[in-house]
């Protein structure tokens, strides 16, 4: 996985399953931006949030402290010894938080 971590996670293919997923395929471009970015910044939490549980208590300060900084390759060896298949890791935890969205925008009194 690239050191950036995040990027990609919603690819092109990815954007446009979870756009149909959605039902906003059919939406301007910039309403279907807007909702993926909306999206993408929920998966980037939801990313960092398992990476924090699974890190060890006495790692995690160190991690916070990585978020937001240019020290991309620190945290990326950080993570990597902690979690050895990160690309399988960053796409479940992408794929549970587009599923929990799903599961939210179903609910009755959500549509």
């Amino acid at each position: 996985m690239n050191p950036s971590l995040y990027n990609n996670v919603l690819n092109e293919e990815t954007a446009l399953s979870v756009a149909r997923a959605f039902g906003v395929e059919n939406e301007s471009p910039a309403v279907r931006a807007t909702l993926l970015a909306e999206l993408g910044t929920n998966i980037t939490r939801r990313i960092t949030l398992d990476i924090l549980n699974v890190l060890p208590e006495n790692k995690r300060a160190d991690f916070e402290a990585l978020i937001g900084t240019e020290k991309l390759d620190d945290m990326y060896t950080l993570i990597k010894s902690h979690i050895k298949d990160l690309d399988a890791f960053v796409q479940a935890s992408a794929r549970h938080e587009i599923d929990e969205t799903l599961a939210v925008m179903a609910q009755p009194e959500y549509v």
